[in-house]
């Protein structure tokens, strides 16, 4: 119980301690105080000066606020409106004259009979029209179409068929290339002739590549077909050979 009692005494001795050195209320209050009056004394003043400046606008306006200088404003404003609603019917109605002039005069031209007339005329020229176009769209058809079987033709007879087809043959290699050469081939190996009338397969069993003489004979070896499954050049021909009724190679 003692040693409470000086607990309790000590920190009551604290507290009185704390309690003394904190500040007192006025002093609390003295500096926002301060500051709330002079806010006071400032706003008092700009109120004033503000009701001020007022009064003397008002006293600089209120001439001009007179009953009989608002009338007379109304006044002016009224004439100037009659003014324009006069000018707006003259042109309103000058309009309509002139409007009424221009339907009369074209009236005349609105007859049933004319514009039934204009129409025929116009359905005639548009049939000749229609016709025109058929006619030149079926001439741009047949001349493109001329156009196209001419380039056919040319086509076809650039294309190495119509060489096939005079007895000749192309000879190609299993990756599908042409063979344009003897040296090109080896022994064994599988080839593909084509025809006038098909393909026909073959394996190379024998080759003797030798070197030609001219351009001509080199022609005459690449389009001439293999005879007993061997690849050799056929010997050139002379022009002795040629008899008088003879026509001689084309090549």
């Amino acid at each position: 119980m003692q040693c409470v009692k000086r607990r309790l005494e000590e920190a009551r001795a604290h507290w009185r301690a704390a309690v003394r050195g904190l500040p007192r209320p006025d002093e609390l209050t003295a500096l926002p105080r301060q500051r709330f009056d002079a806010v006071d004394k400032r706003l008092s003043r700009a109120l004033m000066a503000n009701t001020q400046a007022h009064a003397k606008r008002l006293a600089h306006i209120s001439p001009r606020l007179q009953p009989r200088l608002l009338t007379g404003r109304i006044e002016r404003e009224h004439i100037r409106l009659e003014r324009f609603a006069s000018k707006a019917t003259d042109a309103l109605a000058r309009r309509t004259s002139a409007r009424r002039l221009h339907l009369t005069r074209i009236s005349g031209r609105l007859d049933p009979a004319r514009t039934a007339e204009r129409i025929s005329r116009a359905a005639e020229r548009l049939i000749s029209l229609d016709h025109r176009q058929k006619s030149a769209f079926e001439g741009i058809l047949e001349r493109r179409r001329q156009r196209l079987e001419a380039q056919g033709q040319m086509l076809a007879s650039l294309s190495y068929h119509s060489v096939v087809g005079r007895g000749f043959a192309l000879i190609r290699d299993t990756s599908g290339r042409a063979v344009r050469s003897a040296a090109a081939l080896d022994v064994g190996a599988s080839i593909d002739i084509e025809l006038a009338d098909g393909h026909v397969g073959a394996i190379v069993s024998d080759r003797d590549p030798v070197v030609r003489e001219s351009s001509s004979e080199e022609a005459t070896a690449r389009h001439r077909p293999p005879a007993d499954l061997r690849i050799r050049p056929s010997p050139r021909r002379r022009s002795s050979d040629r008899g008088a009724g003879g026509q001689g190679s084309l090549f």
